[in-house]
């Protein structure tokens, strides 16, 4: 294939892409902020209106507030497998790497109770 051809040949592909894509409309049309209700006119309901079991939601609440972590509010963490962790708490200028513990969960609580008490 020549050199001229190629040319021709990318060009016509290129062309025909932008046709298209130009041409294209997406299926959702775009709607704003219609997602969210207003500020401060959220709709309430019952638990059991939606499905679900009140007594097993109000024990998962609290045992969410039992278990709250006590980490810094500026402070975040990822979890990979085999017990490694990386912790960051900026204002506290601290990086901690946690790597292949078994007992990980009970270190980084001396981490915390470290840098919050």
């Amino acid at each position: 294939m020549t050199r001229t051809r190629l040319a021709l040949l990318l060009t016509i592909a290129f062309v025909a892409v932008a046709l298209v894509a130009a041409g294209y409309q997406s299926p959702v049309k775009g709607t704003a902020g219609a997602y969210f209700p207003p500020r401060d006119n959220w709709e309430r309901r019952k638990s059991a209106d939606v499905g679900m079991d009140g007594a097993k939601l109000n024990a998962a609440i609290e045992f969410m507030k039992a278990h709250e972590t006590t980490s810094p509010a500026t402070a975040y963490s990822a979890v990979g497998a085999g017990g490694n962790i990386i912790f960051i708490d900026p204002s506290h200028d601290l990086l901690v790497v946690w790597r292949w513990s078994a007992q990980s969960s009970e270190g980084f609580r001396r981490v915390v109770e470290a840098i919050t008490s």
